[in-house]
């Protein structure tokens, strides 16, 4: 066996054991990193078209293997197919709410499509998810703001400015709420 790459390793791992969903969980990852390492856009698609096999293989040997699922909705995001990104997005949480970089996704999402609803509702679910969580802060914060709920975004970025003056986005980010007044505008409800 020629394991002399990762890539070979694991494809002579799915072909030794076909019924190992994490095999072809890596799989699919290697494709991805295989994609970034791609100079035309067809070469990436090839490789983004594989990695969505090696997940889809995955979670058909094990159906509820979130992950997996994570994972291609990760490379749908990345190939620009949003809605089957949002769907498969779902289809991980759904098996497990403690995907909180799913949420992080969505809330891209969310924000690009002008969701509030779905921005608030995936908000709210990573801020239970990680409620003393740096990063959630941040994100709610940015969110709150581009979504016109600005005095929501300057307590959350004010907090965060207090403990940690010194990083750089916190920095920007209180500063320029700093310039904003308070309104009610929102983005377009659906």
């Amino acid at each position: 066996i020629d394991w002399q790459t990762n890539h070979k390793l694991w494809v002579n791992t799915c072909q030794v054991s076909p019924n190992s969903h994490n095999a072809w969980n890596n799989i699919g990852d290697d494709y991805d990193k295989l994609a970034a390492l791609e100079t035309t856009n067809e070469g990436k698609m090839k490789q983004y078209f594989n990695a969505i096999k090696g997940f889809n293989q995955s979670y058909v040997v094990k159906p509820n293997y979130a992950d997996a699922y994570h994972n291609q909705a990760n490379i749908f995001y990345k190939i620009k197919r949003l809605d089957l990104a949002r769907s498969t997005y779902e289809k991980a949480i759904s098996l497990n709410t403690g995907l909180y970089q799913t949420y992080f996704t969505l809330i891209q999402m969310d924000l690009y499509e002008k969701n509030e609803k779905e921005l608030l509702k995936h908000l709210s679910e990573v801020q239970k998810l990680k409620p003393n969580d740096l990063q959630v802060a941040y994100i709610s914060a940015v969110a709150y703001s581009q979504i016109g709920m600005t005095k929501e975004a300057k307590e959350i970025t004010d907090i965060m400015y207090k403990q940690f003056p010194n990083v750089p986005e916190i920095k920007s980010l209180y500063e320029s709420l700093s310039q904003i007044k308070p309104n009610n505008e929102s983005i377009e409800k659906k």
